[in-house]
């Protein structure tokens, strides 16, 4: 019987084949594009911790030299060969039970002097040296194996009754360790001993190696020096007719603060006098006691045509001494009419009416206060023939910023408001101010007084969308968008976060 023979044509094979570099293809598409997205969150991830640390760096200068520096390299080189004293850890105990009912149980953490990062191990760990009895139990706080050199805390407990003991991670809530017993438990905790190491073997929790540099573009982070500005305006006027100096009239912005402020001293100068005079009280009494008093003589007109005179007279009487009443049913109506009038009186004391009426008059009379007192100030200012306003003010910068914040304008519209309120305004135009003010002629000084450096700013040199230059074949062919910037550590807040 003759064999059977299968062939495939050339066009079939060459098919198959495309169809094999299309699934390679598609694979690559995929593929390629998700490794060169996970690198980037992992090198952007690796960029934040080593700014992070490049801050701890710049506290440890800080700290040790009471100072700043713009210069990252001095700072790292600092942290080298500087040593730092790495002090134990310790440990927190909250008791779960009552003092005094003959079971003790305890909740343990401990913390970190450090304070920045954790250089121990998560879980304490925990031993018992006799664990046929298990009436002794030895805690330990270990470090990570790269921080071995750090001290090690112990703490001991002994009972007469077997200790229980486990670990508890609440994840991002902590981990702590459950210590109990069905007795008392005694306990004592011994510290380890302090070391002295170099401060970049403690300081750190990544490799400082290359630690200055965003691992994306492998160049250096970029850095600015912050500073804080103490800023002052000044304006000194004087009665002079020195005609290279200002008159202050011209100058709408320094005459609305002048009189502003004049305005400002003699309003708090009319208050404190109607509040030491206490104007409200005595007002507030008055009215109060003229209402009551109408209240009363219309009672009084009452019982009158009733034909008890006796007890019309005794009603403004609140004792009964100067009027005492013999008839008993007389004595409950007197009672009955003066709660009434007291009650009449605590009812004003809170009435809005009554309250409207005390506040316009006193309202009034502090307007009158005020224009007296104004006037006497216009008077004395006038007398002495000297004005002088001053402004102080801060600002936040960087260190390459000081001379354009030190632009005399700049500060001057910083601290300088006009005030343009209707009361200034009025007074500003007032002849008598105007004519005081025409007097005066004066000079100005805009400087920056002081400055205070306050930390420094590290951030990740990219700018915009940063593509490598040397990019394997894949990557040009399936190209995704390039890295943006990582972010910045300012004064230790991470632009990353929300909070440190």
């Amino acid at each position: 019987m003759a064999k059977k023979s299968l062939s495939r044509s050339p066009g079939s094979l060459i098919l198959e084949i495309l169809i094999a570099i299309l699934i390679v293809v598609v694979i690559l598409a995929i593929l390629t594009p998700k490794k060169k997205w996970e690198d980037q969150e992992s090198e952007q991830a690796f960029c934040r911790q080593r700014m992070e640390n490049v801050y701890f760096a710049t506290r440890f200068y800080n700290k040790v030299t009471n100072s700043h520096s713009g210069n990252l390299t001095e700072m790292l080189q600092f942290a080298e060969v500087e040593s730092i004293t790495v002090n134990p850890p310790g440990f927190k105990m909250d008791r779960l039970t009552r003092s005094d009912s003959g079971i003790d149980s305890f909740q343990v953490e401990y913390y970190d002097p450090y304070g920045l990062f954790n250089h121990y191990q998560r879980e304490i760990k925990f031993f018992f040296p006799d664990q046929s009895k298990k009436d002794s139990l030895v805690l330990e706080i270990v470090p990570k194996p790269e921080y071995s050199f750090a001290p090690v805390t112990r703490y001991y407990f002994s009972s007469d009754v077997p200790i229980s003991v486990k670990n508890d991670d609440r994840g991002v809530k902590g981990c702590f360790t459950m210590v109990g017993a069905q007795g008392e438990l005694n306990g004592i905790q011994v510290l380890g001993d302090p070391v002295r190491v170099p401060a970049a073997k403690y300081i750190y929790n990544v490799d400082y190696n290359d630690i200055y540099k965003c691992p994306t573009t492998n160049t250096p982070f970029k850095t600015e020096l912050n500073v804080k500005l103490a800023i002052t305006a000044g304006m000194n006027a004087v009665v002079s007719k020195d005609t290279s100096m200002k008159l202050l009239s011209k100058s709408d912005l320094l005459a609305s603060i002048v009189v502003f402020r004049m305005l400002k001293k003699v309003d708090a100068l009319a208050k404190r006098e109607l509040l030491t005079n206490k104007t409200f009280e005595k007002i507030e009494d008055s009215l109060i006691t003229l209402r009551n008093n109408t209240f009363l003589d219309s009672i009084s007109a009452s019982l009158k045509s009733e034909g008890f005179n006796a007890l019309a007279a005794a009603i403004y009487d609140s004792t009964l001494e100067e009027r005492p009443l013999n008839d008993e049913k007389q004595i409950k109506r007197w009672d009955e009419i003066r709660d009434a009038s007291y009650e009449l009186m605590n009812q004003m004391k809170s009435d809005s009416t009554t309250l409207a009426i005390i506040n316009g008059i006193v309202n009034k009379l502090s307007d009158n206060l005020v224009t007296e007192k104004f006037s006497a100030e216009l008077e004395a200012v006038e007398a002495s023939g000297a004005i002088t306003v001053t402004e102080r003010g801060f600002i936040n910068t960087t260190i390459d910023s000081i001379d354009f914040y030190s632009n005399p304008k700049l500060i001057a519209g910083n601290l300088f408001k006009a005030h343009k309120d209707s009361v200034t305004m009025a007074k500003v135009n007032c002849p008598r101010v105007a004519d005081m003010l025409a007097k005066f002629r004066f000079t100005e000084s805009y400087l920056v007084t002081k400055i205070d450096t306050t930390g420094l700013t590290i951030a990740c040199p990219i700018e915009g969308v940063y593509s490598e230059s040397n990019q394997s074949l894949l990557n040009r062919i399936f190209r995704v968008k390039g890295a943006k910037n990582h972010g910045k550590v300012e004064n230790g807040d991470l632009s990353w976060s929300d909070k440190r």
